[in-house]
């Protein structure tokens, strides 16, 4: 069971990676800092630490697709 939930941890992390890099429009370098910055919309987690749950993940993942799509968050 526990080597499902880190392949599941890590395909999660996975997709955020591509979406952020795809928001900073290819930049990884970038896409990486944000992802490790501290966020106040996560109470100052950084997103990766926010996406440890499912849950985490599912907002993260949503603050990027508002970002990118330019919708005030």
């Amino acid at each position: 069971m526990q080597r499902s939930e880190s392949f599941d941890s890590n395909a999660r992390l996975a997709k955020l990676r591509d979406a952020a890099i795809d928001m900073m429009c290819g930049n990884e370098s970038a896409a990486l800092s944000w992802l490790r910055e501290p966020k106040e919309v996560f109470g100052g987690e950084s997103p990766l630490a926010h996406a440890a749950t499912e849950c985490g993940a599912r907002d993260v993942e949503d603050l990027i697709g508002r970002i990118h799509r330019g919708v005030f968050s």
